[in-house]
């Protein structure tokens, strides 16, 4: 990993090691030790408080509505201090991503970290363009197309964190892959973190169904099932978005963070308020997702949206 980071890896021996080690299964110490070994080279942002690190899949949504970009803002709206990682579409789905919305919302998605600190002690919530943190790691997407399928570099993608790992939402699409993430962030010690699992590698919360994930903090690891059913919320299977334009789609949760009756209003609150529990804002998952029927209620979500698209406009 350490000639890949370097660049003294040739594509033939990167492609034959990335496909080995997803043949072999990935262990927790091999991710442990290629984390750490990229994470040690990136410089971390200047903050003024602890983030909630944001990293679902890279490759974007195919299945159901992506909820991450407005359950990010309702909850940064809720008190969380929250850092929406993303990139281009990566494989294998290509499907929608926050950044695709953001950018059909008008908003300016290619930032440099000193915009996303910026906007981080500003408005609370940041959107960080993946490539522009790590250039390195991005040179290797031609290869990643080229073998259409998650590959260790996946895991490794998502759990650099910017701005330290000491919160993180993250997913993983099997529960081997998650379990391992989950213990590289208990050998962080990270302070509250959760690893979803599921076939669209998300954060997001489905509401048909149990969600399952691990939980980890305090050095535990705990594996659970979250659903919307033990919160008396609507259980309300969610579309694909292939049915609706990306302006659509952007309309569609424009009318959700401004407090209007919505289908899927439960949707957004249920997954804001998971980030606002893993954030650290709250210990009580009843009184996050109060924070988080309130931040829609009084507006506050779309406010946030709407200072950083003042700020960052496409111009």
């Amino acid at each position: 990993m350490q000639a890949i980071r370097e660049g003294r890896a040739a594509r033939s021996q990167i492609g034959a090691f990335l496909m080995a080690l997803r043949l072999k299964g990935i262990r927790a110490e091999e991710l442990y030790g290629a984390l750490t070994g990229w994470q040690d080279g990136a410089s971390l942002l200047d903050l003024v408080a602890p983030v909630l690190h944001l990293s679902p899949g890279f490759a974007g949504h195919v299945k159901t509505i992506d909820l991450t970009l407005p359950a990010s803002l309702v909850a940064s709206a809720a008190g969380a201090r929250v850092l929406l990682m993303g990139s281009v579409p990566q494989p294998p789905t290509y499907g929608v991503t926050p950044r695709d919305l953001l950018q059909a919302l008008g908003v300016k998605t290619d930032l440099m970290p000193a915009d996303w600190e910026t906007s981080l002690a500003t408005i609370g919530w940041a959107y960080g363009y993946f490539p522009h943190f790590m250039p390195r790691f991005h040179r290797l997407l031609g290869i990643r197309k080229e073998l259409g399928v998650e590959t260790i570099l996946d895991p490794i993608e998502q759990l650099i964190a910017p701005g330290g790992l000491r919160f993180v939402l993250t997913s993983a699409s099997s529960y081997a892959t998650a379990k391992a993430m989950a213990e590289v962030l208990s050998a962080l010690h990270i302070e509250r973190g959760a690893v979803l699992f599921n076939d669209g590698n998300t954060t997001d919360l489905a509401m048909d169904r149990p969600n399952t994930m691990f939980r980890v903090g305090q050095n535990q690891i705990i594996e659970r099932t979250l659903s919307a059913r033990e919160f008396g919320l609507s259980e309300t299977a969610l579309p694909g978005p292939s049915g609706l334009t990306l302006s659509e789609l952007g309309q569609m949760y424009i009318e959700i963070l401004t407090g209007q009756p919505h289908p899927y209003r439960d949707a957004v609150i249920f997954n804001a308020a998971h980030a606002i529990y893993v954030a650290g804002v709250t210990d009580d998952f009843a009184d996050a997702l109060r924070r988080a029927d309130e931040a829609l209620l009084y507006g506050t979500a779309s406010r946030k949206l709407r200072e950083f698209k003042t700020n960052f406009a496409i111009k």
